[in-house]
């Protein structure tokens, strides 16, 4: 018993900021399992350790999907230190989304103001305020689309954006949306075309980058994602432009070739310019690929059609 407690003594102690350290550690090494762990044992030594509560949050939503536990786990972060960390809102907003989605977007674009106006220099502050503003004009667009002044929200959330950072791809895609729901093609492809010239640059450059072994990790955070490109193409196909969204389509399925909306879109994109062939083919592909991964679905073959 004796050499038991010496051996139990002789043990490190880890403290809740131990166990985070670690747990940032083991996310960036794609070890996302074992890092809930190190976070979840850090919640119950110190239930109020917020860095603790909202590092779980955001892994439990972006890694795990587990949207109720992460709001959950996210309110109590914001409980324990309301004041700081805009993150925690920005998360808690994609959660739930509604009403309390747009009361933790505010709080944290709130947030991300006070720090834009300390240094207006930072590029990660600027673009994180600039992406604040867009998720409280989306959520107009969608979950909140049926209230009174949607539109007026939106469009103001939008200006707030782009007064930001004029030129930032996703203000100026979800803009391009926002003009198309107001009955405004011209405008909307305008600012559909800026976007697309800002961040189709940005993948150049980040091809160029890999290919010599100099991408960080920065400006891969700073691409726009599969599904905002896919949105895109989609965008240019409702504006009656298949020339571009092929262009887009294509370069996607070089990246990824298992998404059957992106195969429909570009069946859709060929046959409007008489690509027959290509047309076909690309049917040929999402049919294939609906059969893997899908149940058979009417809409699926109403929309290749």
């Amino acid at each position: 018993q004796q050499q038991q407690q010496q051996q139990q003594a002789e043990e490190p102690v880890y403290t809740a900021s131990d166990l985070v350290t670690r747990a940032e550690k083991l996310i960036a090494e794609c070890q996302e399992d074992l890092a809930r762990q190190f976070l979840e044992r850090a919640c119950t030594l110190e239930p109020t350790n917020a860095d603790a509560l909202a590092l779980l949050g955001e892994l439990l939503l972006v890694h795990f999907g587990e949207l109720e536990t992460a709001a959950q786990v996210l309110r109590a972060a914001i409980e324990a230190n309301p004041d700081s960390g805009s993150e925690k809102y920005m998360n808690l907003g994609q959660a739930v989304g509604g009403e309390e989605g747009l009361l933790a977007f505010r709080r944290g674009a709130e947030l991300l103001s006070v720090e834009f106006q300390a240094n207006n220099n930072d590029a990660a502050v600027r673009r994180a305020l600039c992406s604040a503003h867009c998720c409280v004009a989306e959520l107009y667009m969608t979950d909140l689309c049926f209230a009174d002044d949607a539109e007026q929200q939106c469009g103001e959330a939008l200006q707030r954006a782009l007064a930001v950072e004029p030129e930032s791809a996703e203000a100026l895609q979800l803009a391009a949306s926002y003009h198309i729901s107001c009955q405004k093609p011209e405008q909307a492809l305008e600012l559909l075309q800026r976007s697309y010239a800002s961040w189709s640059a940005q993948m150049d450059a980040a091809m160029a980058a890999e290919a010599a072994d100099l991408l960080s990790d920065a400006d891969l955070l700073a691409l726009p994602s599969v599904e905002r490109r896919l949105d895109a193409a989609r965008l240019f196909m409702e504006l009656q432009q298949p020339a571009t969204c092929v262009e887009i389509g294509e370069r996607l399925v070089a990246e990824t070739d298992d998404i059957v909306e992106l195969w429909a879109l570009l069946a859709r994109a060929h046959a409007q310019q008489s690509e027959w062939n290509d047309a076909f083919e690309c049917i040929e592909n999402a049919e294939r690929l609906s059969r893997r991964v899908l149940d058979p679905d009417e809409e699926l073959s109403a929309e290749i059609a």
